[in-house]
This record gives C-alpha cells, structure tokens and sequence, in this order.
C-alpha cells in the first residue's frame, strides 16, 4: 500500500515537471539558445556609437564646453572696453604760422582767420586691471580645454564599458546554452526513468535521484536565461535603444 502511495506521488511529480515546461515558450527561447548570440546582436562598433550618441553624461560635457567657450569669447570682448574713438569739432578764430622762403630768405608770420576744424582719433586706456583680465581669458581657455579632455575620457570609457557589456552577454549566453543541454538530457533521462518506474525496473530511490538531478538542470537553465536577459537589460540601459535579436540569424 505504501509502494503504490509513493508510486502515485512520484507520477504527479513527474506530471507537473512536464505540464511547467510546455508552458515555457520553446519556440523563442530554442531559436535564441541554438544560433549564434554574436550573429544575432548588432556589430559591438554599432553599439558603442549608439551609446556615444545616448550618453546624457556626454551630453552635458558638450553643453559644459559651449558655455566655456562663450566665457573666452565674452573675455576677450571686455578688452574692446577699453579701445575707443575720439572726434572732436571746433569752429572760431585760428592764428596759423605761415614760412616763406624767397631767394633764401625765410620769413615767417602769423595770419588769423576764421575757419571750421575736424579731429579724430583712436583712444586707447590700459587700466592695470586688464592684466588680470587678461588672466582670465587664459584660465577660460584651460577649463575648456579640461572638458575636452574629461569628455574624450568619459567617452573612452563609455566605449570600454560596452565592450564588457557585449561579452558579459555572450559569456551568459554560452552559460544557457550548457545549461540548455544538460536539462535536454535529463530530460529523456526522466522520460526512460518513468517508464522504467513503471515496469519496476528501477527503484524510487533512482528515480528519485534522476528527479532530483532534472530539477537541479532546469533551475539552472531558468537562472542562466535570467542572467542572460539581465545582460542585454543592461546594454540596453548603456547604449539608449531597444536591442532586437536577429533569431534568424544562421
């Protein structure tokens, strides 16, 4: 009474494992374990100008450098303020010295007149502050040259971090793949292991232990494919876009 109680118990459990994998989708998940994940993600050249182009990070150093470089050219138009012009009208009675030279005798005297005179010029002021005004358009120009430099680091390492994005996806993937062999093996174990139970030909114990050893390979597979989804999650999050699998890829 007690063999055939355990015998019961055993084909349920059997039953469910089976009624758990045929609602996982296998059409997807066989075509994505089987095929080339390199094949099927976007070429990793693609991926980091996607990430360059998305980066909020580089975003702000561009925004940054033209701020800089509109203080350098406000900088250098504060130095205009102190370059001017000065013109000047004057309108009265003018003595003007006149010299003539005859038979090399020179004579000279004055003559007065009544005339309309113009001036012009360019006024040029040097307070001693411009000096260090002068200072500030060189530390402008440094502190825009400093946010290229962060900027092209920033996008060094963007490129770096997608690169170890890309292959933490492929090592995930290659994971699955084992993992996805090895719960197909255990498997056809199980299926031979029912039918053996059945016929009597193995005790509770092995099927038991071959029950055991499925379980383990599913939970496995399960884990691998939660890592693997999480990998691409996180590209994605890097690069700014939606990746889509080519599963068709051969």
């Amino acid at each position: 009474m007690n063999r055939f109680i355990i015998y019961a118990i055993s084909v349920l459990i059997f039953s469910g494992l089976k009624i758990d994998a045929q609602n996982t989708d296998e059409t997807t998940g066989k075509s994505i374990i089987e095929n080339d994940i390199t094949e099927m993600l976007p070429p990793l050249r693609s991926l980091q100008e996607a990430a360059e182009l998305n980066s909020p990070l580089l975003k702000m150093y561009d925004s940054d450098i033209i701020i800089q470089e509109m203080k350098v050219k406000l900088e250098k138009r504060e130095w205009m303020q102190y370059l001017g012009f000065e013109a000047s009208v004057k309108y009265g009675l003018f003595d003007n010295l006149l010299i003539v030279e005859d038979l090399g005798l020179t004579e000279s005297h004055t003559n007065t007149s009544e005339q309309m005179r113009y001036t012009l010029g360019v006024l040029f002021r040097i307070p001693l502050s411009a000096f260090a005004d002068n200072n500030n358009i060189s530390i402008a120009r440094e502190e825009k040259e400093k946010l290229r430099h962060k900027k092209e680091q920033t996008l060094k390492e963007l490129r770096q971090l997608v690169i170890i994005q890309y292959y933490n996806i492929v090592k995930a993937h290659k994971k699955m793949s084992i993992y996805a062999q090895d719960a197909e093996v255990y498997r056809v174990q199980m299926i031979r292991a029912e039918k053996d139970y059945e016929n009597r030909n193995i005790e509770i114990s092995e099927f038991a232990r071959l029950h055991d050893l499925s379980s383990k390979a599913e939970s496995n597979l399960e884990e691998s494919k939660a890592e693997f989804a999480a990998a691409l999650q996180i590209l994605q999050e890097t690069v700014g876009v939606k990746i889509k699998l080519n599963t068709k890829a051969k």
